[in-house]
């Protein structure tokens, strides 16, 4: 019969002991952390499944605080384009007072005031920013869209200097949503359609695609008058001796060759002058600067002191040149009088406009409507400088004002379709975030099942644990209490 000895029956206890104690301290963890897993060597394959699980749910966290981002953004746009909204409607009820025309040139200057302060938080809205975007700029976010700038000629425009694309982000796997507009098509012009002209120069709009926005002025300047059909230096006519006066270069209006000077002179020079038809002005012979008006308001300043004596209606062509410029003179062209599609280009702007130039008859200004309806700034502009210019007729003011009104209808339309898209947008992101939180739940019910321990089970595990463990340790101490006197 083999012998067993005492120190291996003390080794094996030491191994009860510890391994008891390696179980009671597992389920004491387990009790304490909740979790089965506490290493991966527990169980390798769950192990994996919990990783797995863990991942996806992280994304799907990621997922809603970047829906929860984007619904800050639509909000805020929709509050900006509501605070606007409301602006137009202030700005439509100005323009209707304006257009009443019993009111004083004071009146009329304080609501164009008024109108001029929306403006002001009209852009100020369109430049709303969040967390350091510009919500308007497209995806040139750190740039100030809106800018309002005065040109050379001295008309307000407001420049956009972002881009036409949006700030898009992931609200689900594979799901992205633009979470801003792009100004250019919350705030554009409407469909195009043709320029039109309102002034008495006889410019017409040309034929060709014109590419400005909203209303401008293009400007007929007056440069030199030539009389005669082949005049001499300085502009003389060689038959009747009649020369441009000394104020011709800055006063004429004549432009074109459709105009034309009847003369009368006695034996002294002394005589009768009269333009395109106009009444006949008498004159001494002596005068250097004499004014004539045509019928249409035209004007010619001429020198009579050097005129051929004996003259009895004496008809004078008359050839004004001139230039075109919708930049407020910053750049020009010379009037070609027998072009139908004269290109005039503003060089602030690029806007390029063509001028039929074949029945313009004297210098002026234009006002320009481009075949587009103004953006919502022009339209306030529009209407803030209609009722602050007091040389215009009532008949031409409300004309201005009804077009600019029905412009900045147009953009209210437009904001309210911008808004309706916002607010379809949020409701997306919020379906999406529900769905995610669904499915977080089920992902997390998974991982538990997986790492998650059954507390009683544990429980009942731990007590059995210590009862071994203490079992060990109390064998163990009875083991080594024994010595040779025991078998003795």
């Amino acid at each position: 019969m083999e012998r067993i000895s005492l120190n291996e029956v003390l080794g094996q206890l030491r191994s009860s002991v510890f391994r008891n104690y390696n179980l009671m301290f597992k389920s004491q963890t387990q009790l304490t952390t909740g979790q089965r897993l506490q290493r991966p060597s527990d169980d390798p394959a769950a192990t994996r499944r919990v990783m797995d699980l863990t991942a996806q749910r992280e994304a799907i966290s990621r997922h809603i605080s970047a829906g929860e981002r984007g619904q800050a953004y639509l909000n805020s746009s929709t509050g900006a384009l509501t605070d606007i909204t409301d602006s137009l409607a202030r700005a439509r009820e100005l323009a209707v007072q304006g257009a009443n025309g019993t009111l004083s040139a004071n009146d009329r200057s304080a609501i164009a005031a008024e109108l001029d302060a929306i403006l002001g938080n009209v852009i100020s809205a369109a430049n709303i920013q969040l967390d350091g975007r510009h919500l308007f700029a497209g995806t040139r976010s750190t740039t100030l869209p809106y800018n309002l700038v005065t040109g050379t000629d001295g008309v307000q425009r407001v420049d956009y200097a972002g881009d036409n694309n949006s700030y898009a982000v992931e609200v689900a796997p594979s799901v992205f949503h633009d979470l801003t507009l792009p100004g250019s098509e919350v705030f554009a012009a409407g469909p195009r359609s043709a320029t039109t002209f309102n002034s008495l120069t006889g410019a017409l709009p040309g034929a060709g695609s014109d590419s400005g926005h909203g209303n401008d002025v293009l400007m007929l300047r007056h440069l030199q008058t030539l009389f005669g059909a082949t005049p001499t230096a300085g502009g003389v006519d060689p038959l009747t001796g009649l020369r441009p006066g000394t104020s011709s270069v800055a006063a004429d209006t004549v432009l074109g060759t459709a105009s034309s000077i009847v003369l009368t002179t006695d034996a002294t020079g002394a005589g009768s002058i009269s333009l395109n038809g106009g009444p006949a002005l008498t004159f001494s012979g002596t005068e250097t600067n004499f004014e004539v008006t045509g019928l249409g308001g035209e004007k010619l300043f001429v020198d009579v002191s050097t005129l051929a004596t004996n003259l009895s209606g004496a008809s004078v062509s008359v050839n004004g040149r001139g230039s075109l410029s919708t930049d407020g003179g910053l750049s020009s062209v010379a009037i070609d009088f027998t072009n139908g599609a004269q290109q005039v280009v503003d060089s602030e702007t690029g806007a390029v406009l063509h001028v039929d130039a074949r029945g313009i008859t004297k210098s002026g200004s234009v006002a320009v409507r481009y075949g587009t309806s103004s953006n919502l700034f022009d339209s306030l502009i529009a209407i803030r400088d209609t009722l602050s210019n007091g040389s215009l007729t009532p008949a031409e003011a409300s004309a201005r004002l009804n077009a600019a009104m029905a412009d900045l209808d147009r953009g209210a339309d437009s904001l309210s379709s911008a808004i309706a898209r916002l607010g379809g947008r949020s409701s997306q992101i919020d379906r999406a975030g529900e769905r995610l939180a669904d499915l977080d739940v089920t992902l997390a019910s998974l991982r538990s099942a997986e790492a998650d321990v059954d507390m009683a089970e544990v429980m009942v595990k731990m007590k059995q644990h210590e009862g071994l463990y203490n079992a060990s340790l109390m064998m163990a101490a009875r083991v080594q209490q024994l010595s040779l006197l025991n078998w003795l």
